[in-house]
């Protein structure tokens, strides 16, 4: 007789290494292109896998495993119009509940499964959670930009809407729920509707 237990873990493993498999075109990609962004990326996800450094092996596991890292990699990879990456996409797709554009700097961290991120640009290390709008308003009249700017280290708590031409500090935490509409400076957290200053911080890395 079949152990039971012993069954069900074959089962998981020769799954796994399927997927695995199916993620082999985008590893040709990653391996080929060298995007250090994307390799910032991995750094941010890597606690959600069993490996401690960025590789190759680290990269399948997220490709293979975890639909938000496709979709910032397929972002990433925009601009590479082949193959190879229709191929990905369609054996392994993004999720669709998930809009990326504009320039956005590596490390970006996604939680969960839904949010609209479209800065003009943004910085390092962008953590978003759930629910959250980064996108077009009111045009800022000495830049002419309808799009926010990012700093580095910037937190976007779940719910929060950053619209319009302004610009966000580094270090920045946006408490959820806010709106934020005005230019917010470095080192600081805020919240409410419209956002406002609650303290002031100085946050390395979120």
């Amino acid at each position: 007789m079949i152990d039971g237990g012993k069954w069900i873990y074959k089962e998981i493993c020769v799954k796994r290494h399927f997927h695995y498999l199916l993620a082999f075109p985008a590893l040709v990609l990653y391996k080929r292109d060298k995007v250090s962004k994307i390799n910032s990326d991995i750094k941010r996800f890597l606690h959600y896998t069993s490996h401690n450094e960025c590789n190759d092996a680290a990269f399948m596991c997220l490709m293979s495993e975890d639909a938000r890292f496709r979709s910032i990699f397929y972002y990433r990879m925009y601009k590479k119009k082949n193959i190879l990456l229709a191929i990905s996409r369609k054996l392994l797709p993004g999720l669709q509940t998930i809009e990326i554009n504009g320039k956005i700097g590596g490390g970006l961290m996604i939680h969960h499964s839904f949010a609209i991120i479209s800065p003009e640009r943004a910085g390092k290390n962008l953590t978003v959670l759930p629910g959250v709008v980064i996108g077009r308003g009111r045009q800022d009249i000495h830049s002419g930009r309808l799009r926010p700017v990012l700093g580095d280290n910037v937190f976007v708590g779940a719910n929060a809407s950053v619209i319009g031409g302004i610009t966000i500090g580094d270090n920045v935490t946006i408490g959820a729920g806010s709106v934020v509409t005005r230019d917010i400076p470095n080192d600081c957290t805020v919240a409410g509707i419209p956002a406002k200053i609650i303290s002031k911080n100085k946050m390395e890395r979120h």
